[in-house]
């Protein structure tokens, strides 16, 4: 993996966008082209020319992907709808050849149908794929025997209408699934290569318009130029965020308008401003006033 590097010692720092980001890496394609296009054609850079065709290209590749996923979004609703119609025309085909056959179910595999004979019932299918098999060998049954003697019950042109429907839509669904999914394949492809496209860019401007310094006028291509942090500025912002928290944890003073004063248990001495033996000093009114935050 090639890793060009210029200007280690300078304080900017030029971040491409992620690769894996295909919204981002456009961003950055558009804002490259953007200020190319107001460039003369002699002064461009060699690479414009193949990022316009990738844009375009992943303009397209973008379209083709949304119209395969409403596509495929369409058809499996359609698909819903006609699941629950076939399960019902089955269930009515087997009414009618239980009617036909009732104490010989195995002659319903003619029709494609399975039958268990301990039980004499005839079998359901159970997963899309065995409905249309059924579907498939009923109407093939039915279409080998004279017209006179086929079931009316369900009308064989129904059936058919039915499975024609289910397995379009079945064809439909693939189709815009596979759409899909080879859009969104092309996508990546072309995101990769832009990203790659844009690396080159880079590189040619530091190389042949900025003699090897990283510059913030490589904003003027639409990348992104930012100011490394040095390990000095982090050492700060760790201090200061300690010193923080050690100001929130730390025990509040007095607060205003209390007064500490000095307090002993012996008689005759001071306690908040009174005396332990019941006596006031001469100075009482003054002390009132103190503590109340009065005046004289």
């Amino acid at each position: 993996m090639f890793s060009p590097k210029f200007d280690t010692n300078s304080n900017l720092h030029l971040d491409l966008p992620d690769k894996n980001k295909p919204l981002e890496v456009v961003r950055s394609v558009r804002g490259y082209l953007s200020f190319e296009e107001r460039l003369p054609l002699e002064e461009r850079l060699p690479q414009t020319p193949r990022l316009i065709e990738l844009l375009q290209e992943w303009n397209a590749s973008k379209i083709n992907r949304s119209i395969g996923e409403h596509q495929r979004s369409v058809a499996a609703e359609e698909i819903e709808v006609l699941d629950s119609e076939v399960n019902g025309i089955v269930r009515d085909i087997r009414k009618t050849l239980d009617a036909a056959f009732p104490r010989q179910p195995t002659q319903a595999k003619g029709w494609g149908f399975n039958a268990k004979q301990s039980t004499k019932s005839i079998i359901l299918p159970q997963t899309r794929n065995e409905h249309l098999e059924v579907l498939d060998s009923y109407i093939t049954k039915e279409q080998s025997r004279p017209e006179e003697e086929r079931f009316t019950s369900p009308p064989l042109a129904q059936v058919i209408e039915i499975r024609d429907k289910l397995v379009e839509q079945l064809d439909i669904r693939l189709v815009g699934q596979n759409q899909r999914e080879k859009s969104a394949a092309q996508i990546s492809t072309i995101t990769l290569e832009m990203y790659n496209q844009l690396q080159g860019a880079a590189v040619y401007l530091l190389n042949f318009r900025f003699n090897f310094i990283l510059t913030v006028d490589l904003q003027d291509w639409g990348f992104n130029v930012v100011t490394r942090r040095s390990d000095s500025e982090d050492e700060e912002d760790t201090e200061a965020t300690v010193d923080a928290a050690a100001d929130t944890n730390a025990t509040p003073e007095a607060s205003s308008g209390e007064t500490t004063s000095e307090t002993t248990s012996t008689n005759g001495t001071a306690t908040n401003g009174t005396y332990t033996n019941g006596s006031v000093p001469e100075d009482a009114d003054a002390v009132v006033n103190g503590l109340n935050g009065g005046g004289a």
